[in-house]
């Protein structure tokens, strides 16, 4: 039963239903199938009949009315209403692709005005075997722009096969597509599935920028770690993660996602010193201290390296914590002449005595 603007709709059915060319009768119908319809007042039964005849009985407030005038105009009425609400339409939607292709699709979407018909639509396009690149650049568009409700968005991009999204302008399209999703946990969801393949070099940019959008910190974190996790990484795109990661407000979140990179030690060599600027950047000395001591134990080869991350050890404004960090790296660095230097340098910057001479005692 539906209700809107004092209008009564009950739609009840059995068997397989289709509508003719001209959308004003029943074409087929199965053996045994019926079609109760019901609008207010009046009400549509149509029957199978023997060979494939459809019987109609049209009644007004009970009164029973002949096929003829008020009859066949109420009966196209309500093939318009049950086409409006999603029903019976398979045939409907492969006639146009038939006459069409996809932009007579997409045409026919923009005059729908239920989301959960319009994914119909976008579902039946999604499974035809024809769709050009071109035709799913302009599909993704359409999602972006005609659908409202953030649940079927995501569930009908999470169908467009992957290997559309090795085209530039088709994976820039798609991922604009996500990004016009407003809730964060149906936006990360939604890049979380791309993952599932590996992408090309630009789509793992557009992918980041989308990713950018997510306002909340857990959501965008979460996807980060699972995109690090799943080891899908095209090395040239680093720059354009740290900057995502420099989103991230929560010291906690944030904290966790840079631990993530560094046990998978995913971070090139030339970008170390700026992996170590979005670390800086963390408030809690805490954190901050947690992220230094876990790259001091990964395999740092270059003496630069070591040197920068000993440079930024500075940022730590707590005694203690800096303490702490630089004779956690002391286990671990070389001891060049240049390394010690440099240790000795950031050792000067603890205020606290006690914290300095057993900072320095680990180098001697």
């Amino acid at each position: 039963m539906i209700r809107y603007d004092n209008t009564s709709l009950d739609i009840k059915y059995s068997g397989d239903i289709e509508f003719n060319d001209e959308e004003t009768a029943i074409e087929k119908m199965s053996p045994g199938g019926y079609l109760d319809y019901r609008k207010n007042d009046k009400r549509l039964l149509a029957e199978a009949g023997p060979g494939g005849d459809v019987v109609y009985k049209f009644y007004n407030d009970e009164d029973y009315q002949t096929e003829e005038g008020s009859g066949r105009k109420f009966l196209a009425e309500a093939i318009s209403e049950m086409i409006s609400q999603g029903l019976f339409i398979n045939g409907r939607m492969e006639r146009f692709f038939q006459e069409g292709g996809i932009p007579l699709l997409l045409t026919e979407v923009k005059r729908i005005n239920a989301d959960n018909v319009k994914r119909k639509y976008f579902e039946y396009m999604l499974q035809s075997d024809s769709v050009s690149q071109d035709d799913m650049t302009d599909i993704s568009n359409a999602i972006a722009k005609m659908m409202t409700s953030d649940d079927d968005k995501r569930r009908i991009l999470e169908k467009v096969p992957a290997n559309y999204l090795k085209d530039s302008v088709t994976a820039a399209a798609y991922f604009a597509a996500i990004e016009s999703i407003n809730s964060d946990n149906d936006k990360a969801n939604a890049l979380r599935e791309t993952l599932k393949e590996p992408l090309s070099e630009s789509a793992f940019k557009f992918l980041l920028k989308a990713a950018t959008t997510i306002n909340s910190d857990n959501d965008k974190a979460n996807l980060l770690k699972d995109l690090v996790k799943n080891n899908v990484f095209p090395g040239e795109s680093y720059d354009s993660l740290l900057g995502v990661i420099k989103t991230i407000n929560s010291d906690n979140d944030k904290t966790n996602v840079l631990k993530a990179l560094i046990n998978k030690q995913i971070y090139p060599n030339e970008q170390f010193s700026r992996l170590l600027a979005v670390v800086s950047e963390i408030s809690s000395d805490n954190d901050k201290a947690n992220v230094f001591k876990k790259l001091a134990e990964r395999n740092i080869s270059k003496e630069e390296d070591w040197i920068n991350l000993i440079n930024e050890i500075t940022s730590i404004n707590s005694d203690n914590d800096k303490s702490d960090v630089l004779r956690s790296v002391s286990r671990n660095m070389p001891r060049s002449e240049k390394i010690i230097a440099a240790y000795m340098k950031s050792s000067r910057t603890i205020s606290s005595e006690h914290d300095y001479q057993i900072t320095v005692k680990s180098v001697q």
